[in-house]
């Protein structure tokens, strides 16, 4: 059994982030997805919110991107820039 059940979803974060460098956009969109239901069922909040910014930002979906934000200042973010920075690399 696996020690962190959220490991998971942080390899696919970083596995995302290299697909959308190399251009691979159905993959990218597949592991944001992937994280972000895995960090939601983990209930690792600030997680999510960034898998969500993330997959949001490479499908154009201002709407979702900013509930991502605003999700990021509810849990007292006061840089949410930085913290997706941190917690989900890439752009």
């Amino acid at each position: 059994e696996d020690e962190s059940p959220a490991a998971d979803a942080h390899a696919a974060l970083l596995d995302a982030a290299v697909a959308r460098h190399l251009g691979d956009v159905p993959r990218a969109r597949a592991r944001y997805a992937l994280a972000l239901r895995t960090f939601e069922r983990h209930e690792m909040a600030l997680h999510g919110a960034c898998a969500l910014w993330r997959l949001a930002a490479l499908d154009g979906d201002e709407a979702s991107a900013h509930q991502a934000r605003e999700r990021l200042s509810a849990l007292g973010a006061r840089a949410p820039r930085r913290i997706l920075a941190l917690v989900a690399p890439g752009a």
